[in-house]
């Protein structure tokens, strides 16, 4: 079941498996030490992959639709949901993304008026963000449509399963944070 959710996370995140020598590579390698071998891994992967697009494309649909990306979509629901403001810190941290990359999409929603950024009252350094009126709208009218999207997820779903895909996401996530870790510090797989 774990390695399911590798080829999930591998389609979602769009790291190719093409030889042992790429990130994917290595963490099946490591999955497969642990849980023995696997095989057909390319229907797995494939299968997901085609999942994973599916819901990307939905999702792209009904966002653009409304103006904005879905990473912006995410952002606007995470401030709304956090009292209209957050660091860009907490960005970063809440959707584990890089700062060059949430810099750059912050960038484009200042841009188009759905954030604002200013420096904190206490530490210039720090980015606080905050939802503008604009962004408010735009956040109202995705998250109306995507709300329904999800509860038409979920219900393809019994209750049980929707716990295990969530136990096997979590499962990998905390794996691939410590294989992260491991190569920050010079080791490999």
């Amino acid at each position: 079941m774990r390695l399911c959710a590798v080829f999930l996370y591998l389609q979602i995140y769009n790291i190719t498996v093409l030889n042992d020598n790429t990130v994917g590579g290595r963490i099946i390698r490591y999955l497969t030490k642990k849980e023995g071998n696997f095989t057909a891994t390319e229907h797995i992967g494939k299968r997901l992959g085609n999942v994973t697009n599916r819901l990307r494309r939905c999702i792209d649909n009904e966002a653009s639709r409304h103006g904005v990306t879905r990473t912006q979509s995410m952002i606007l629901r995470f401030l709304s949901s956090n009292g209209g403001e957050a660091y860009q810190r907490d960005i970063e941290q809440e959707f584990g993304i890089r700062r060059s990359t949430v810099t750059n999409v912050l960038k484009l929603m200042e841009k188009n008026e759905l954030i604002c950024r200013f420096s904190d009252e206490n530490d210039g350094r720090m980015k606080r963000i905050r939802i503008t009126d604009v962004g408010i709208c735009a956040n109202e009218r995705v998250n109306g449509t995507v709300t329904a999207f999800e509860k038409r997820l979920k219900n393809e779903l019994t209750e049980e399963k929707t716990k295990e895909l969530f136990c096997l996401l979590d499962a990998l996530e905390q794996c691939l944070i410590r294989i992260e870790n491991e190569t920050k510090e010079g080791r490999h797989l």
